[in-house]
């Protein structure tokens, strides 16, 4: 089944308390499970700054296209009555959204969020949508204990989620004494509550040692002694701090001078204020106890191990998980006998009566001084802790959901009805959700807009065919060459069913390239408006986007988060392999745009099955988790030049070299002058022929590259001394068109590539090839092509004049019979792989 987690309870401020971690380490416990359900977790876009720490937090075992991240307007906290219908309309568009993953079953890990902050959680607020809700539950406390509701916004808010409560298919308790707290005040059935319990996270594993006494650095947190600790979690009554200073002022002085009593949990002014005031009132000194605030999660562990002794005073919990993170790590505990902390600490030898200071001290006083009865604690505090495991409670969950469904089926006519909403129905839900208060213009705009981000409709699936660099100016390459390929074969029909809509990224933002198309397709003139983009459209980068890469990726993540499916183009991985190839900048700019697609794509798209391998050996070298890592794919290049918007003129003087060579043996080398594309080594095998006599054209088409001065020179000077040379830097599409049909063989001298282009090109003009053994030109042309041995001159000569006399006996492989795809055929194999 497919099963949705919402969890926005690792979000809020429940991210620094147990509910938040108990939301995470569950989901992450159901993600390790081998049940064969398809897991997916949807997040909230209103806390920003926690959406990287999840997605790290599960990388290991979710891949991040099924992390969807819901967008929500602003301003609709409950704890402020206007935002009550701004509230009331993201709870239906949440829904609506969840209904669009089409689940089996959504898990909400923290239902009682929203009213602090801008979380959204609703269960049945939109009829239409089908799909079952079950609920982790903590506890009943502001419903039965005095003082938690003590607003009317609050109590409206906490009704509201009573009322969803009710309405779920099937809650999950963290305790015995939670789930029959539950059952008994809702009346509810016994079969829709099971306890799966609770555990801690692999964090807080190992027993402290011996040596765990000498402390690590507290000082900076105020602990300056040996100390008890408690972790409340918060500061409300419940947590009983007041009670917790009059005991410790009952200890003897000896021992308050010995240990601190210290108190670890985030805290606000107003919370560090009554704690003041309470120790104050019992007598205690401020060098005696500690308020640490906040403690980072890598540091929490010390704090724990480093203690001598941990106390949990709390008068009601739905679990107390601070207790079993001290009882895990073989701190010796002591707690209250209440509600579920009694169950967790499992014996009434170490428990006391939370409201009563003197017996909390008389434990206090013996633990502390009572070695062997400390001693004792600590054995039964591991031996109690090994009963909980986050397996175990996930594997409760997963049997109590997979019964919930089983259940429903029996009964449910339409539990596996799609129950994707169509927009109409939703704005009528929304418009139908208060009539007590007005929503403005404003309100209308954010909802439009959160309409739009979060859910397709019926809308036909949008492709953005990424052209940034190709926008920015033709640098007339062959990567250019073929994205201008592309880009026409896609748009002229070759769809796959997508609407095209070709992009850019102005340095912020990612916008329609409507002023690009209109001069490269002649279409009318529109301003380049923002991207709309929704779940199911797909992004393709057809061009090497280097230069933008590290400012669009944080704009990409957006597009993933949203339902975006994200894809790029691979050339080539070299200036990876040899960055001695490129110029410094260029080649580090080319590793991180590698390093970033490899972390955010969820498909690298290579352009044959050998660049293919090399990014896969390259991907599974580097720091990514396999389940991060991006799918891979190839295809292979179309040959039609005239289908690739060529550029057209013929340089002065070209009719006259056409005549002059067509009778002659032209050789042909195309492709930028690079260090790699072989140049230096054709010129002095040609120069070594021409010196033994050997009347044999050599014919370079191809601008100067970098890194090649010497070289460059060189050619030059031969250009102008050599008759039977020709080198053309600026050669229009349409030179190189003619050239192909008028020389006598291609020449591919090249160390590497990620294809080879000419290749294919050639053979689509029926051109003869000569090629450099490696193994790209062996799977592009196969028997189609001559090969020589390119890591010397005598190699290439070889070569040449092996080809030539092959020739004259008509023993030259057949170009026609390569493999060659015209550029809407690659284009089609292109767009397969988006949907494989």
């Amino acid at each position: 089944m497919r099963i949705i987690i919402d969890l926005q309870g690792a979000q809020t401020e429940s991210r620094y308390r147990g509910i938040g971690r108990y939301s995470l380490a569950l989901t992450r416990a159901l993600l390790q499970q081998s049940t064969g359900h398809e897991f997916w977790v949807m997040l909230n876009d209103r806390f920003p700054e926690t959406i990287d720490f999840v997605e790290n937090q599960l990388a290991d075992f979710l891949p991040r296209s099924r992390i969807r991240v819901f967008e929500a307007p602003g301003n609709i906290s409950r704890r402020i009555a206007a935002n009550t219908q701004r509230a009331a309309a993201a709870e239906i568009i949440r829904e609506a959204f969840l209904a669009e993953l089409d689940p089996d079953l959504v898990l909400i890990t923290s239902l009682f969020e929203g009213y602090l902050d801008d979380a959204v959680t609703s269960i049945g607020v939109l009829s239409e949508a089908k799909f079952p809700t079950a609920v982790v539950h903590y506890d009943l406390i502001p419903a039965v204990r005095e003082g938690y509701i003590n607003s009317p916004e609050y109590a409206e808010f906490y009704q509201g989620k009573l009322a969803s409560l009710q309405r779920a298919d099937l809650l999950l308790s963290i305790s015995e004494h939670s789930r029959n707290e539950l059952i008994d005040f809702l009346d509810l059935p016994a079969d829709r509550v099971a306890n799966i319990s609770a555990a801690v996270d692999e964090r807080f594993s190992g027993s402290r040692t011996t040596k765990a006494n000498c402390k690590p650095e507290l000082v900076d947190l105020g602990i300056k002694s040996e100390y008890v600790l408690y972790i409340p979690g918060g500061f409300d009554p419940r947590k009983n701090i007041d009670t917790l200073f009059e005991a410790y002022s009952k200890l003897p002085i000896a021992l308050r001078e010995k240990y601190q009593l210290v108190i670890g949990s985030k805290t606000s002014i107003h919370a560090e204020s009554e704690c003041r005031a309470a120790a104050e009132l019992a007598g205690l000194a401020h060098k005696e106890w500690v308020l640490t605030g906040y403690v980072e999660s890598s540091r929490l562990v010390d704090l724990y191990r480093a203690s001598t002794l941990f106390v949990f005073p709390s008068l009601h919990e739905g679990f107390g998980l601070p207790l079993l993170e001290a009882m895990t790590l073989g701190v010796p505990c002591i707690a209250s006998s209440t509600t579920s902390v009694g169950e967790v600490m499992g014996s009434r030898a170490y428990s006391f009566d939370p409201e009563d200071a003197g017996k909390i001290a008389a434990k206090l006083s013996r633990a502390l001084q009572d070695e062997p009865w400390r001693a004792e604690i600590t054995k039964h505090c591991l031996t109690r802790a090994s009963n909980f495991s986050w397996q175990r409670t996930a594997q409760l969950a997963i049997t109590a959901l997979e019964n919930m469904l089983k259940k429903r089926s029996r009964t449910d006519a339409d539990l596996r009805v799609s129950s994707r909403l169509s927009r109409p129905q939703i704005l009528d839900a929304i418009t139908d959700c208060g009539t007590d208060l007005e929503l403005n213009e404003d309100d209308f705009r954010a909802i439009a807009h959160c309409l739009a981000a979060n859910l397709r409709g019926d809308r036909q699936a949008q492709l953005f065919l990424d052209i940034t660099e190709l926008a920015k100016v033709d640098g007339k390459s062959g990567i250019q060459r073929v994205v201008r390929a592309l880009l026409l074969a896609i748009s002229d029909g070759t769809s796959q069913g997508f609407e095209i809509k070709p992009v850019i990224f102005d340095g912020q933002q990612f916008r329609h390239a409507n002023r690009f198309s209109s001069l490269f397709f002649g279409s009318d003139t529109a301003p380049d408006e923002l991207i709309d983009p929704a779940a199911g459209d797909q992004y393709l980068s057809l061009d090497l986007n280097v230069a933008s890469i590290s400012a669009s990726s944080s704009r990409l993540e957006s597009l993933r988060r949203k339902g975006v499916k994200l894809n790029f183009v691979v050339y080539d991985i070299l200036p990876i392999k040899h960055p001695e190839w490129w110029p410094a900048g260029l080649a580090d700019g080319f590793a991180t745009w590698f390093d970033v697609v490899s972390r955010i794509a969820d498909k690298l798209i290579c352009i044959s099955r050998s660049v293919r391998d090399e990014v896969a050996s390259e991907i599974a070298s580097a720091d990514i988790n396999p389940s991060s890592r991006p799918k891979l794919g190839w295809f292979h290049l179309g040959a039609d030049i005239k289908n690739t918007s060529p550029t057209l003129s013929l340089p002065r003087g070209a009719e006259n070299f056409f005549e002059q060579t067509a009778d002659q043996i032209t050789f042909l080398m195309v492709g930028t002058v690079e260090p790699r594309k072989g140049h230096r080594l054709a010129l002095e095998a040609f120069s070594r022929l021409w010196s033994e006599g050997h009347n044999l054209n050599l014919v370079v088409i191809g601008k100067k590259g970098w890194l090649v001065e010497d070289l460059a020179d060189r050619l030059s000077a031969y250009s102008r001394t050599e008759s039977r040379f020709f080198w053309f830097k600026g050669a229009s599409d349409e030179f190189l068109e003619r050239a192909y049909q008028t020389s006598s063989c291609l020449i591919a001298a090249s160390e590497a590539e990620g294809f080879g282009l000419p290749l294919i090109e050639a053979g689509f003009y029926g051109l003869p090839v000569l090629a450099r053994d490696i193994s790209v030109f062996r799977e592009v042309a196969g028997e189609a092509a001559s090969f020589f041995d390119g890591d010397s001159v005598e190699g290439l000569v070889d070569g040449v004049l092996g080809w030539v006399e092959r020739r004259a006996e008509l023993r030259v492989p057949d170009p026609k019979s390569m493999r060659v795809m015209s550029w809407r055929q690659s284009a089609e194999a292109l767009l397969e792989q988006l949907t494989r």
